[in-house]
C-alpha cells in the first residue's frame, strides 16, 4: 500500500489505513509491505496505527514491514524510540527475541 499526495500521517488518515490494512493482516503468513513514501510527519496515531499493524502480524505469524521512509520520518522513529522496532525494505531484518 502507498500514500497518494499524503503528507502527514496523523489521527484521521490512521483511522481509515488501520481499518482496511487490519483486514488483510487477518489472514495468517500475510505479508504486508507499507510504503511511507511521500510522508513527512507521524503523529502518535499514527504510530500508534503501524505499532498495532505490526502486532497483528506477528499474532497471525505474519510480517509488517515499512519501506521508503522519508529523512523526516526516520528522525520521528529515533524521537520516539522506535527506530529498531519495525521491519524496514532494504535494512537487514533485526533478530527478534521471544
Amino acid at each position: 500500500m502507498t500514500f497518494l499526495k499524503i503528507r502527514r500521517l496523523n489521527t484521521v488518515i490512521s483511522a481509515i489505513i488501520e481499518k482496511q490494512l487490519m483486514q488483510l493482516l487477518e489472514t495468517p503468513g500475510t505479508t504486508l509491505i507499507l510504503s511511507l513514501e511521500g510522508i513527512r510527519f507521524i503523529d502518535s496515531s499514527g504510530f500508534d496505527t503501524l505499532l498495532k499493524l505490526d502486532r497483528a502480524a506477528r499474532a497471525h505469524h505474519g510480517r509488517f514491514v515499512i519501506d521508503r521512509i522519508a529523512p523526516e520520518v526516520t528522525e520521528l522513529l529515533h524521537l520516539v524510540g522506535l527506530q529498531n522496532h519495525f521491519k524496514v525494505a532494504g535494512r537487514p531484518v533485526r533478530e527478534e527475541t521471544h
